[in-house]
């Protein structure tokens, strides 16, 4: 008993700790893991590129390619710290926060174009298609060139695509929310990957889709974690290459 009354104080404080460190950990990846900055560019008349760029704090990009773009479907790439920081100083430099919300305009055939910045302190979204501040176009030159590079990784390739495959004209695809393809990243151990998730999302594996392309059928507790943001969470999981739902297919009538 004596023993246990010297260490059962050295126990608490080790504990103590173990539970600030884990907690400033955790607010760490959170704001990580917080967007920061987005470019967004809308239709035109014409075939004007249409996506939505998301940057965030720890430089995961996410692109989410709709149409007249080369890359459809929801990609993403890691930014190089020097891409990062250079987008912070171009922000910073334009004074965003300073600037109109809306740059009205007469030309309906342009596309609308929007930008958001976050900081800690607000958030400012600014629209418009042209006569718009030269360090605001600046910021979009920058962004939009990254939309356009060619190291992105897809994630989710358009609805009716299986890992950009194109099922025939004559079935019909229905998704499954409660069941998600997987490809693991490259060197990366899928059972290990599944005993680190499993307490947290109660991941269940289900079948092997393609043994070619390394594709998993995987489920998970619903009660742990809405569809949709559970399927957010495994894109921004740098182990996961690709991650889409499910998909019946069935014979048009």
């Amino acid at each position: 008993m004596k023993y246990l009354l010297i260490l059962m104080p050295v126990f608490l404080f080790m504990t103590a700790c173990n539970s600030t460190k884990e907690a400033a950990q955790a607010k760490q990846m959170e704001e990580e893991d917080s967007m920061f900055l987005m470019l967004k560019k809308g239709p035109c008349f014409g075939n004007c590129p249409v996506f939505t760029l998301s940057v965030y704090k720890s430089g995961l990009a996410e692109l989410h390619g709709k149409s007249n773009l080369a890359n459809r479907g929801k990609y993403k790439k890691q930014l190089t710290q020097e891409e990062l920081d250079d987008l912070n100083l171009s922000c910073e430099d334009a004074d965003l926060i300073s600037m109109q919300d809306n740059y009205p305009s007469q030309i309906a055939d342009l596309p609308l174009i929007t930008i958001k910045y976050v900081t800690e302190d607000s958030t400012k979204v600014i629209r418009g298609k042209e006569n718009r501040p030269v360090k605001l176009e600046a910021l979009e030159r920058k962004l939009s060139a990254i939309v356009h590079a060619e190291d992105w990784t897809l994630v989710e390739a358009p609805e009716g695509e299986i890992g950009g495959i194109t099922p025939p004209e004559e079935q019909r695809e229905e998704l499954v929310k409660t069941e998600i393809i997987i490809q693991p990243a490259a060197g990366v151990l899928l059972p290990k990957w599944i005993q680190k998730n499993k307490e947290r999302y109660g991941i269940r594996l289900l079948d092997r889709v393609s043994a070619k392309k390394n594709y998993w059928l995987i489920t998970w507790d619903q009660a742990k974690g809405e569809p949709n943001e559970f399927l957010d969470k495994l894109h921004r999981d740098p182990e996961i290459q690709m991650a889409q739902f499910n998909m019946t297919v069935e014979p048009r009538k």
